[in-house]
């Protein structure tokens, strides 16, 4: 909201500066570049705020008015002051600009209010503490407290001066603070902080928030409080993005000027991007399920780029392969089986070695550059996308896979598209990632982790479906429940790591001899269940001994060579769909007919008929 205020300030002042133009109006000409100047100034903007008080300059020079220099300098002082600052005097040219402009203000004849004095001495602090000379800082900073610690500065700052006399005060503590960071005094320097902070809020600069909250996460995490050294970064985070929005909309006022209208058309664009990728994104992260992530990929990225093939896959840095990968063209998904990578068969292959992006904007010219001509299989008259723009996609310092957009055309992407599908492959791989974890911590819940069948829930969940499922269209439906025999035994002799290898092996031959539409689980330690859909009982008992079979003539090899042969012995029970009869009634006759088969020997199938 401050920000639209201010924008429509701005464009006020520049439609009142064109009117004090055209009625020659010097005076109104020189106070609205000033007044401009400052509105620029509070949200970073210095270029533009330097163009504002050197035109006003220019006007003073040329009409001969004397009054508004002092004035004007001590803007542009403040301007050169603060790209200074930004920059970490590393911008020599605005080094030097602030030494010539602060000599020409004091060989300027003229007395300067309190709040201006106040100003200067902050200014000149400020440069003493960018060249880690903290000699002089104590003492100019003295003098802004005096200056605006008087009488006369109260009622200045009851006016336009309010603004101005809450910086001096955020920037005095923040320069103390920044002095006593230097000394390792962080308790002292936080107090400070703490204060300049409250000025920076109640003056609504976010610059000011900016530098307030890095140094503020600096010291909690030099304390190793990184709870508080997180919210600070996270702070800075959000005040960087409010201080871009509302450049963005600052951006918006001088575009009628023709000086900065290619730059004003650039920054609105990439703007409109970045809004663009954050709904996108916003979008993607509400999906869990892989194939709607894609498809609401593919659907929304064509707002932003111009593409025909989208391209995602998913990469093992582990096993250094390609798990999956999916192209969309025309609305129309393909999967692509895994491979290995490392044959330089791909562009995608390259982006995943040397972890950055690619673009292409001629195939035909450039695509051996990237990949191994010796391994590549294209194929002579088939069509290929042209222009390719590949990132990869990482979470943490991990490889995750890579996304490509790739057109048809030639020349068709350009070097701020690389920043644009970086950022969205960013956020792409926080959602695939918490995709990911959503499926690992289903699958989790309704499996086993040993054996990777059913879990006991899962059983009763799946299980009562499908049995209700048959009762209504007069299907048949059967159980089997095998106990592998004398597993206690096995483990004493063996070990238990030997008895997991026995139940993993158990669990691989009944996936086996399971169909599609079969459900099976792992009831308890060492008993399995089978369920059997359209299937009576004599089919059931045939499966049941063919698994008992497999059983029988199978060998488990332990970790020290030795080979252990097992038995299990199974009960079968066909349910009755002319009696109204509960799921857990089958569990219960099918348990009852497997310690049947244990009472009468074990390594048999025991089976009851409803």
């Amino acid at each position: 909201m401050a920000a639209l205020i201010r924008k429509d300030q701005a464009e006020r002042y520049i439609e009142k500066y064109e009117k004090s133009k055209a009625a020659g109006d010097i005076r109104a000409q020189i106070a609205y570049c000033s007044k401009l100047a400052c509105v620029f100034s509070h949200f970073s903007m210095y270029e533009y705020a330097a163009d504002w008080v050197k035109r006003g300059l220019k006007e003073c020079a040329i009409n001969e008015i004397n009054d508004f220099i002092p004035q004007l300098r001590l803007q542009l002082l403040e301007i050169f002051s603060s790209i200074c600052n930004a920059s970490n005097n590393n911008n020599l040219f605005c080094t030097t600009e602030f030494e010539k402009r602060i000599q020409e203000l004091q060989e300027f004849e003229v007395v300067f209010s309190a709040l201006e004095s106040a100003r200067i001495h902050l200014l000149t602090a400020e440069k003493h503490i960018r060249e880690n000379n903290y000699k002089d800082v104590s003492l100019h900073l003295t003098k802004v407290e005096y200056e605006l610690n008087s009488d006369h500065i109260s009622s200045e700052a009851k006016g336009t001066d309010r603004t101005y006399t809450l910086g001096c005060h955020s920037r005095i503590n923040y320069a103390i603070a920044k002095m006593l960071i230097t000394e390792e005094e962080y308790d002292e320097a936080l107090m400070h902080l703490e204060n300049a902070q409250a000025y920076a809020r109640e003056m609504r600069s976010d610059q000011y928030q900016i530098e307030i909250n890095k140094e503020l996460s600096f010291i909690y995490e030099t304390k190793q409080d990184y709870k508080n050294a997180l919210k600070h970064l996270e702070s800075m985070s959000y005040h960087k993005k409010n201080l871009i929005k509302y450049q963005s909309l600052m951006a918006l006022v001088q575009k009628r000027y023709s000086k900065i209208r290619k730059k004003t058309r650039t920054y609105e664009k990439q703007y409109a991007d970045i809004d663009k990728i954050y709904t996108i994104c916003q979008k993607i992260n509400s999906k869990l399920e892989y194939d709607e992530i894609v498809e609401m990929l593919y659907a929304e990225a064509g707002k932003i780029f111009n593409l025909d093939i989208l391209l995602l896959a998913e990469y093992d840095q582990e096993t250094s392969r390609i798990n999956r990968a999916v192209y969309m063209e025309d609305g129309h998904k393909k999967y692509v089986h895994g491979f290995a990578t490392g044959e330089g068969t791909t562009i995608g292959e390259y982006a995943l070695t040397r972890k950055k992006s690619i673009l292409i904007n001629d195939r035909d010219l450039e695509y051996n550059k990237y990949t191994n001509p010796e391994k590549t299989n294209l194929i002579a008259g088939r069509p290929y996308p042209q222009s390719l723009l590949y990132s990869p996609l990482f979470v943490g310092e991990s490889l995750t896979g890579y996304i490509s957009i790739q057109s048809y055309r030639k020349n068709e992407y350009k070097k701020e598209d690389i920043y644009k599908l970086e950022t969205l492959a960013a956020y792409l791989s926080v959602a695939l990632e918490n995709s990911a974890l959503y499926h690992k911590i289903e699958y989790s819940s309704s499996h086993d982790f040993l054996t990777g069948l059913s879990s006991r829930k899962e059983l009763f969940v799946k299980g009562r479906k499908k049995y209700y499922e048959c009762m209504r269209t007069g299907g048949n439906f059967s159980i089997i429940m095998t106990d592998i025999d004398h597993l206690k035994k096995i483990n004493d002799i063996y070990g238990h790591k030997a008895g997991d290898q026995l139940l993993i092996e158990v669990s691989d031959i009944i996936k086996i001899n399971s169909r599609t539409g079969d459900i099976s689980a792992r009831y308890g330690g060492e008993e399995f269940i089978l369920l059997l859909p359209d299937t009576d009982l004599e089919g059931a008992i045939k499966v049941a001994e063919r698994i008992r079979e497999q059983f029988e003539k199978g060998l488990v090899l332990t970790d020290c060579g030795q080979k252990i042969s097992f038995t299990a012995s199974f009960g079968v029970y066909q349910y009755d769909a002319s009696e109204i009869q509960e799921f857990e009634y089958g569990l219960r006759v099918a348990d009852e007919a497997l310690y049947e088969a244990k009472r009468s020997g074990r390594n048999r199938t025991s089976q009851v008929r409803s």
